[in-house]
């Protein structure tokens, strides 16, 4: 029994120093440090000044050099079948020039005819005149028969001229041929459709064809450029001041007027316009990027003070990139980009 209790405490001595002597195998605990302050982002933004200027909105566009004057040539008083045009697109004539001709079947052989039948009537008119002479007066019968048959044959010799001349086109006015009908010889033509277009070179004007046609009014100001030369042109004609039965012809074309034309100036020769709708000097302009929309309404976000400010604004005048403002902001406004 006392062994027992011995062994006991002999037992418990060595798991004390047992434990004790454990606690040197653990790690040492480390010290903890502080979290390092975080510095916070800096929010770089891309800002523009307001400017203070000019703006314009401008209707651009080309147009090319037309004749105002131009005639379309057709047979007035008969159709038939056409024989020759004699002159080609592009051509320059006078006035006077043989442009086109019907064919006169035998007429010029009729014409002959009648040249001999007036001279077969004056030589008898001259016998039966001079043989009343000779006779004191003679038969006054057969002298008026004569003279009537003389008149006949006149009267007959013109109208076949007439005739011929009917199936013969003249110009009327100098200038170039623009248009010639698509009308083949031995193919029958109308009276009064058209066979030849002359432009008169001498009077031009600038006609404009585009979709902002309804930007020009009817004696508006424009501003004409030839070989970077600025002139004074003025609007002599819109699609609503032509004709009713021309409006689908001319439904998108404007012609202008152009004082002090350069020389050189040729029928389709082109021009540069410019016609000024809307202009406003000494007011403030930012860039069309800077504009944002929400629910109907127009802002921008200016940076006071390092922040970001939303504020809303009026527009006015928009020309290419640039926008005028009418209210909203102030010029001195550092107005946000991104």
């Amino acid at each position: 029994m006392r062994r027992m209790k011995v062994f006991l405490l002999y037992f418990s001595l060595l798991m004390i120093l047992a434990l004790l002597s454990g606690c040197y195998f653990f790690p040492k605990e480390e010290e903890l440090l502080a979290p390092p302050l975080v510095e916070p982002e800096v929010i770089g933004y891309k800002t523009v000044d307001v400017t203070i200027g000019d703006i314009e909105q401008v209707v651009r566009g080309t147009g090319s050099f037309i004749s105002s004057n131009q005639l379309n040539h057709f047979f007035k008083f008969r159709g038939g079948r056409l024989k020759k045009i004699y002159v080609g697109m592009g051509d320059y004539v006078e006035a006077g020039t043989l442009l086109a001709e019907l064919d006169t079947d035998d007429l010029l052989y009729r014409i002959k005819l009648q040249e001999l039948a007036l001279e077969k009537a004056r030589i008898n008119y001259e016998k039966v005149k001079l043989e009343s002479e000779l006779a004191g007066g003679g038969n006054k019968f057969d002298l008026r028969m004569a003279e009537l048959d003389l008149e006949s044959n006149k009267i007959q010799l013109e109208n076949l001229q007439t005739e011929l001349e009917k199936s013969k086109l003249i110009a009327e006015i100098s200038g170039y041929v623009v248009y010639i009908t698509d009308t083949q010889p031995g193919e029958v033509i109308n009276a009064y459709q058209n066979v030849v277009r002359i432009a008169d070179p001498t009077s031009l004007l600038l006609e404009y064809t585009g979709r902002n046609y309804r930007d020009f009014a009817l004696g508006a100001e424009v501003q004409v450029t030839i070989d970077k030369q600025v002139y004074k042109g003025t609007v002599v004609m819109t699609p609503y001041t032509v004709p009713y039965e021309e409006m689908e012809r001319y439904k998108e074309t404007v012609r202008i007027e152009v004082e002090d034309l350069p020389d050189g100036i040729r029928l389709g020769s082109s021009a540069g316009i410019s016609l000024v709708l809307e202009r406003s000097e000494n007011t403030m302009i930012v860039p069309r990027s800077v504009l944002r929309m929400y629910q109907g309404k127009t802002f921008v976000y200016v940076l006071e003070d390092g922040i970001r400010v939303e504020k809303y604004v009026e527009t006015g005048i928009q020309s290419g990139n640039m926008v005028e403002i009418l209210s909203g902001l102030d010029p001195d406004d550092k107005v946000l980009l991104n």
